[in-house]
C-alpha cells in the first residue's frame, strides 16, 4: 500500500510540476507563431488544443475581412493580445488547480489515509510531497516572471481586452500553509509512531532518517523566523528522534556498521541536538526573544533529566561533539550544519554587524552571546552550547576541551556585555 499510495501522489506531483515546465517552453513557442504572424486553420495546429479552440474565431474574423474587405485588418498587436489574453486566462484555472492539489488534495488524501490506520503510507505521502513543497517558491517565482514578461503584449486598455489578474502571492501563502500543516503531522505520534516500533527493513523507505531531517530543517526554519509558534511543533519530536538516534538505533549491534560510522552517526547526530540549541539560544538573543530559547532548553533538559548519570551523559555529548577526536573523515552532517551557521552569519552582516572574517568589520551587537560567536569564526552553535550550557555543569574534566570550545567560553567570560546579560 505504501507504494501505492506514493506512486498516486507522484504520478500528481510529476503532472503538476511537467504543466508549470510547458509554460515556459510554450513562451518560445508562442512567440514564434507571433513571429511568423500566419493566422490559418493550418497553422493554429501547432498551438495546444486549447488554445486552437479559444483562437478559432480570430481566424474566421481575419477571413472575414479579407473576403470583404480584400486585406487583413487586424494589427498583429491586437490579435496577440487576444491570445495571450487566453493563454493566461487558462494559466489562471491551471495555477489555481496546481495549488489546491497541493493545499488540499494532498492533504486530504493524507488524512484518508490515516483515518484507514495507513500509516506507514500516509507518512510516505507526506515526506515525498515536502520535497515538492520547497522547490514551489521556485516556481512561483519563475511562473510570475513569466506573467509580467506577457503584460507586454497588453496595449489596449478596453475590458474586454485586459489580461487577468493572477495571484502569484495567494498561492505562495496557499501553499506555505500546506508545507507547514505537513511539518506539524510529522510532530505528531499519532501519525508517525510507526518509525518507533518498526525494524529496519532495506525494501521500505527509511521514514524515520527522512522525518529526522525534515524536523531539524524545520526547527532551524522556525528559530531564523523567529516563530516560537512553528518551533514548538517540531522541537519535541526532533528531540525524540534525535536521542532515540544516538541513545538506541545507533548503538544497536544488529545495526551492521564498522565502529568508526557507528560513532560518526552517535556523533552527528548529538552534534545536531546541541546545534539546534545552540541556534535557538542565538536567534533568541538576536531577536530579543527568551521564548525561544527556553523551549530548545527546556526540551533538552526534559530528556538529560532523565537519565540518572546526568554528568556522565553530558560528557560524552562533549567527547563525542568532535570527530575529529576518533576519525579523520567527515562527519556526515557537517554540511548541513554549516548551511545553518552561514545563514545566521548571512542575517547578520546584512543586518550591519561585522565578523572575524570579514572585511568590514561592521557595528558591534549589544549582546555578548552574538558578539562572542561572531568572533569566534571558526566555532560552531553545538560550540557555544557546550561553553554556556554543558561545561557550568561539569566543572573540572579529565579530558581535553576542544579549542573552538574553550576559545569562545574565554570570549563569553571575557566580554563585557552593554546591557543586562540575555541568559
Amino acid at each position: 500500500m505504501i507504494g501505492i499510495a506514493d506512486t498516486w501522489a507522484a504520478l500528481g506531483s510529476t503532472l503538476c510540476l511537467e504543466t508549470m515546465r510547458r509554460m515556459f517552453i510554450f513562451e518560445e513557442e508562442l512567440k514564434h507563431f507571433f513571429d511568423t504572424d500566419i493566422w490559418t486553420g493550418k497553422h493554429l495546429k501547432y498551438l495546444p488544443s486549447f488554445l486552437q479552440v479559444e483562437l478559432n474565431v480570430v481566424v474566421e474574423r481575419i477571413n472575414f475581412e479579407r473576403r470583404i474587405e480584400g486585406q487583413r485588418l487586424s494589427k498583429p498587436k491586437y490579435v496577440q493580445q487576444l491570445a495571450v489574453q487566453k493563454v493566461l486566462n487558462h494559466y489562471a484555472k491551471v495555477l489555481q488547480e496546481i495549488s489546491n492539489y497541493y493545499a488540499f488534495t494532498i492533504p486530504n488524501f493524507i488524512k484518508k489515509l490515516s483515518e484507514m490506520q495507513m500509516k506507514e503510507a500516509a507518512t510516505q505521502v507526506i515526506l515525498a510531497n515536502l520535497h515538492n513543497y520547497w522547490k514551489l517558491p521556485r516556481w512561483f517565482e519563475d511562473i510570475s516572471q513569466l506573467i509580467n514578461r506577457y503584460r507586454e503584449f497588453e496595449h489596449y486598455s478596453e475590458k474586454q481586452y485586459l489580461f487577468p489578474e493572477i495571484d502569484i502571492d495567494a498561492f505562495r501563502k496557499q501553499h506555505a500553509t500546506a508545507r507547514d500543516e505537513a511539518i506539524e503531522m510529522l510532530g505528531e505520534a499519532s501519525i508517525i509512531g510507526h518509525v518507533f516500533r518498526q525494524k529496519q527493513n532495506d525494501e521500505l523507505p527509511d521514514h524515520f532518517g527522512h522525518i529526522y531531517f525534515e524536523l531539524a530543517e524545520a526547527c532551524i526554519d522556525a528559530l531564523e523566523q523567529n516563530d516560537e509558534d512553528k518551533l514548538s511543533k517540531s522541537i519535541s519530536m526532533f528531540m525524540l528522534l534525535a536521542f532515540m538516534a544516538s541513545d538506541s538505533k545507533f548503538v544497536d549491534p544488529k545495526l551492521d556498521i564498522n565502529d568508526e560510522f557507528r560513532l560518526h552517526l552517535i556523533s552527528t547526530v548529538l552534534n545536531d541536538i546541541m546545534s539546534v540549541v545552540g541556534f535557538a539560544i542565538l536567534y533568541g538573543a538576536y531577536f530579543e526573544n527568551s521564548r525561544l530559547s527556553e523551549m530548545a532548553l527546556g526540551e533538552f533538559n526534559k530528556w538529560i533529566d532523565r537519565f540518572p548519570t546526568k554528568k556522565q551523559y553530558l560528557e560524552r555529548m562533549v567527547r563525542l561533539s568532535n570527530p575529529r577526536s576518533f576519525s579523520s573523515s567527515a562527519s556526515p552532517r557537517d554540511m548541513i550544519r554549516f548551511n545553518w551557521k552561514s545563514a545566521f552569519e548571512d542575517r547578520t552582516r546584512q543586518d550591519g554587524y561585522g565578523d572575524q572574517m570579514g572585511m568590514n568589520r561592521g557595528k558591534a551587537h549589544k549582546n555578548k552571546i552574538i558578539r562572542a560567536f561572531l568572533s569566534n569564526s571558526f566555532s560552531d552553535a553545538s560550540h557555544l552550547f557546550i561553553a554556556l550550557h554543558i561545561l557550568p555543569q561539569l566543572g573540572s574534566v579529565d579530558f581535553e576541551i576542544g579549542h573552538d570550545i574553550s576559545s569562545l567560553k574565554r570570549s563569553l567570560e571575557d566580554t563585557e556585555d552593554s546591557e543586562e546579560d540575555y541568559l
